[in-house]
Parts: structure tokens; C-alpha cells; sequence
């Protein structure tokens, strides 16, 4: 049955008309497969340039270094904050991660969305409340059992006795031993 011949109407009545067919059958072929390779440039392309944005942001320094600590209850001293923003700089620079920090006066701590290369941290020293979030990135690298050990039983202490920059200071410390 599957060799036997096709019915007459099938045949091509010349070999120009049986060449025409072929030719059509692998310009069909042709335009599919440019179609295929030209959205596939297209996707890169997209994906390429989505990458790059994300990489200016999450790797651009930062004009100042000290935008990214903001202490509204005042406590810091220049020469802690000096230290801080001295640290944010190296962090940033060796490690590619920015740190925000954000002290403030009164609760409740507002949800952060850092990106990708960010972590985020914000600290209420007169209600003892901690919050750290990350960005996939960097939650991976930190893993979560740091960043809970962090947010909850890190700071309670310096917050008791008073003493929250060294444990932000403390913390800092922690997070690059973990990224090294």
C-alpha cells in the first residue's frame, strides 16, 4: 500500500510544474525558518536590554553614599555614619550589593521591594522592631535562616541596651562573612 503509485490527478503534468512545487514547498520552509531566527533576535534583544537596565541600576554607584543611610531619631554620630557609609562603599563596590538603611522614629516598618542586588533595612529602635528584605539575588547568596536570625534575635539586644549602631555595624559585618 505505501509503495504502490499515487492516482493520476496527483502527478505534475510537466517537470517544470513538479520543480515549481518543489520550489514552493522550500520557499515555505525558508520563510519559517527566517521567521523563527528573526524573533528570536528580536527576544534577545529584549532580553539583553532588560538585563542591561537592571545591571545600571542595581550596579551605578550612588552619587552619595550617605543617601542610603536615613537616621530619623538623630542617634548616629558623624563618625558612626562616616564609618557606615565607609563600609556601604566597600560592600557595594567589592560585593556589587547596595545596602538602604532606614532608622526610624516610630513604627510600623513599611515593606520594602529592593531589587535584585539590594538589601534593604530598616530599624525602629524605640519599638525593637527589625526588617530586612532582599532581593532574589542576594536572599539566595545570604540564605533565609541569616536574614530571619538577622530581623529577629540580632537586634533585640542592641536595642535593649541602647547600642543599635554596633549592631548594625555587627550586622553589616555578618552579612559580607556570609557573602564571602
Amino acid at each position: 500500500m505505501i509503495f504502490r503509485k499515487p492516482p493520476k490527478w496527483q502527478k505534475s503534468s510537466s517537470p517544470l510544474e513538479q520543480f515549481a512545487r518543489v520550489l514552493m514547498l522550500v520557499a515555505v520552509f525558508a520563510l519559517v525558518a527566517w521567521g523563527f531566527y528573526a524573533n528570536n533576535q528580536r527576544r534577545m534583544e529584549v532580553i539583553k536590554a532588560k538585563e542591561q537596565k537592571e545591571q545600571s541600576v542595581s550596579r551605578s554607584a550612588p552619587a552619595d553614599y550617605a543617601a542610603l543611610i536615613q537616621d530619623d531619631t538623630r542617634n548616629l554620630t558623624p563618625a558612626q555614619k562616616a564609618e557606615l557609609q565607609n563600609f556601604l562603599r566597600y560592600f557595594h563596590e567589592s560585593r556589587g550589593v547596595l545596602i538602604k538603611t532606614h532608622v526610624y522614629q516610630h513604627g510600623p516598618l513599611p515593606a520594602a521591594n529592593p531589587d535584585a542586588n539590594t538589601i534593604s533595612v530598616q530599624l525602629c529602635p524605640s519599638e525593637g522592631l527589625a526588617r530586612l528584605d532582599a532581593g532574589v539575588t542576594v536572599r539566595l547568596a545570604l540564605g533565609e535562616e541569616l536574614m530571619n536570625e538577622l530581623a529577629n534575635k540580632h537586634f533585640p539586644p542592641y536595642f535593649a541596651q541602647g547600642r543599635w549602631p554596633d549592631g548594625l555595624a555587627a550586622a553589616f559585618k555578618k552579612m559580607e562573612d556570609r557573602l564571602q
